[in-house]
C-alpha cells in the first residue's frame, strides 16, 4: 500500500474511531451495543480513542470505555493463551502467566520468576553436592514440600487461587496440576529432570 493511501486509511480509521467513541454515552441501548460490537472488532485501532475517552466529562463515557478497554485486553490475552496452545510443544509457564492474566489483566511476571529462581537456586546448590539422582529429587522434594511447606489446597479446591500461577506461589497451596507445574519449573531452573504424568482426573509429577 503506498505511503499516501496508508495514511488515508489511518486517518480515517481515527475518524470512525473517535464517532463511535462519541456515541458511547448514548442513551440507547441498541446504539451503545453496535459501537461495542464496532469497537472491538477495530481491535488496537481503537485503544487511542478508547483511552481519551476514559478520561471524558460525561461519567458514563468514561465508565463504558474502560469496559471495552477491558475487553479488548482480554481479547489480546486469550489470543496469546491460543497462540501457547497451538504450538507443537505448548510452553507451559508462558501458557499458566496467560491464563493468571484473565484473572489479574496488569499482572507482572517479573516478581513470579525472581520466586521461581530463589528457589531454584536454593534446590541447585544442594543437588549439586550429590551425584545421586534420588538424592537430587529428595532436594526438590525437601525444599518445596518440607521447608516451604508447598502442597495441596486445604480450601475450596475449585477456587480459582488454587490455579493461578501466581496465587498458588503466594499461598503455597493449590490444585495438583499447579502444584506439579511449580515443582517442574523449579526443577527445570534447578537442573533436576521431572515429567508430568497425566491420570484419570489427576495428575503426577516424575522426579
Amino acid at each position: 500500500m503506498p505511503l499516501s493511501d496508508l495514511q488515508r486509511h489511518d486517518s480515517a480509521v481515527r475518524t470512525r474511531t473517535a464517532a463511535l467513541v462519541s456515541l458511547l454515552g448514548d442513551d440507547s441501548e441498541q446504539v451503545r451495543d453496535t459501537v461495542r460490537k464496532e469497537l472491538l472488532a477495530l481491535r488496537k485501532a481503537a485503544l487511542p480513542a478508547l483511552n481519551a475517552a476514559t478520561r471524558s466529562t460525561d461519567a458514563a463515557t468514561r465508565g463504558r470505555a474502560r469496559t471495552i478497554r477491558a475487553e479488548l485486553g482480554r481479547e489480546r490475552i486469550l489470543r496469546g493463551l491460543y497462540r501457547q496452545l497451538l504450538r507443537p510443544q505448548p510452553r507451559l509457564e508462558r501458557g499458566l502467566l496467560a491464563l493468571a492474566r484473565l484473572e489479574d489483566p496488569h499482572l507482572d511476571p517479573r516478581p513470579l520468576w525472581q520466586e521461581l529462581d530463589a528457589m531454584a537456586h536454593v534446590v541447585g546448590a544442594r543437588a549439586r553436592l550429590s551425584g545421586d539422582a534420588a538424592e537430587r529429587a529428595l532436594a526438590l522434594s525437601d525444599h518445596l514440600g518440607k521447608t516451604l511447606g508447598f502442597g495441596g489446597s486445604k480450601g475450596n479446591y475449585h477456587d480459582a487461587c488454587n490455579i493461578h500461577l501466581h496465587t498458588a506461589l503466594r499461598a503455597r497451596q493449590g490444585m495438583p496440576l499447579t502444584m506439579c507445574a511449580i515443582w517442574s519449573f523449579v526443577a527445570k531452573r534447578a537442573g533436576v529432570r521431572t515429567g508430568l504424568i497425566p491420570l484419570p482426573g489427576h495428575v503426577m509429577l516424575r522426579v
